[in-house]
Order: C-alpha cells, then structure tokens, then sequence
C-alpha cells in the first residue's frame, strides 16, 4: 500500500472517529449515559451499529475516548484564546475562561457522565500534558520577564487546572448555575494575589 493510501485511508478514520465521538457526545447528553445505545449513538452517526466496534471495544470505550476527544478540543480552544491576549495574567485568564466555556457549552453531556456516576481521573496522555504544558509555559514565561514570582510552573499550572476543574465540577455535582466571568476572576484573583493583606505590623 502506498505512502498517500495510507493516509488517504488514516484521514478517513480520523473524520469518521470524529464523527462518532460527537454523536455519542450528543446522544449522551440527550439521554443520559444508560439510555445511550450503541444502536442510537450509530445512527445519530449515520453508520452501522457494527462500524462502531471496529472503532471502539464497548460504550465504555467509546465514552472515554469522547472524553478525551473533548479534552483535546479543549486544549485547541485554550491555545486559541491566549494567542488574543499579552501579558501571563491575562494569558492565564483567557486559558481558564476558554476551559470554563467549553465546558459550558457541552454540560448536558458532562452533566450525563457526572449522573451516572462515571469518575475521569485526571488524563496522563498527550493531551493531559499538552493542556498543562500549555498553562506552564504561559507561568514560566511570565517568571521569565519577571511578573510572575518564581514559581514552578508545572505545579503551578496543576493547581490553576484543579481550581479550574472544581469550579465546573461544582456546578455538575450540585446542579448549580455554571461560574461566570465574576466566578473565575474571583478564583484567579486569590491564586494571582494571595490572600494575605500585607506584612504583620
């Protein structure tokens, strides 16, 4: 087989993967993850019921790898929004807001996986470490022209991304509104700032 079949064929597992993955979001999020079907996340696709098994194992399969699949659309929606703005800070605000929004947009389908009582530990593969590389350079680059203090940056950007995390994970488990701008600004601002009010006396 040649190099350019190869991929021509890799290009069309990709669209089509994809295309799954944002079925089985939709359908998730409209039914509820144990009245989501094989059968009706594949027709939302518009395959066979068996094209999906050449993809994925079991609807557990398929649900983490939607999870992954929204967390690599996280990360480009991140790198997008700090590429609009200078400065660490508001780089790191522009980061969270995006993560915040996205995850917004797709509650109903977190909503789901929450409801159901599905964990997602914290992701060790590329596109965990390309989500906290992406807040850590943004910290060392500000420790690097001097307005951030020395900080690790590794660390730093876990803490943002738990702080990040629990605040949507609150609205989900609680059924409370999502955090605004006021949310997130106020969390960023005890994380920026501290919370102490000065020097002792």
């Amino acid at each position: 087989m040649s190099e350019a079949a190869r991929t021509k064929e890799e290009v069309l597992k990709d669209f089509r993967t994809q295309g799954i993955l944002e079925a089985a979001r939709r359908v998730i999020g409209d039914l509820g993850y144990a009245e989501a079907s094989m059968e009706r996340i594949a027709q939302e696709a518009g395959v066979a019921k068996g094209t999906l098994y050449l993809y994925f194992e079991n609807k557990d399969g398929l649900l983490d790898q939607a999870l992954g699949y929204g967390l690599d659309e996280l990360v480009g929606v991140m790198h997008g929004a700090v590429e609009l703005v200078d400065g660490a800070l508001a780089r790191l605000r522009a980061a969270v807001l995006a993560g915040v929004n996205h995850a917004r947009e797709h509650r109903a389908f977190f909503q789901a996986v929450v409801d159901a009582g599905h964990a997602h530990p914290p992701r060790d593969d590329e596109g965990g470490r390309v989500h906290m590389d992406l807040l850590a350079g943004i910290v060392r680059d500000g420790v690097g022209v001097g307005t951030l203090r020395a900080v690790d940056p590794q660390r730093t950007a876990r803490l943002i991304s738990h702080a990040m995390s629990g605040l949507v994970a609150e609205s989900l488990l609680r059924g409370r509104p999502f955090p605004g701008e006021d949310d997130v600004d106020a969390m960023l601002d005890v994380i920026f700032h501290g919370l102490a009010a000065g020097e002792p006396s």
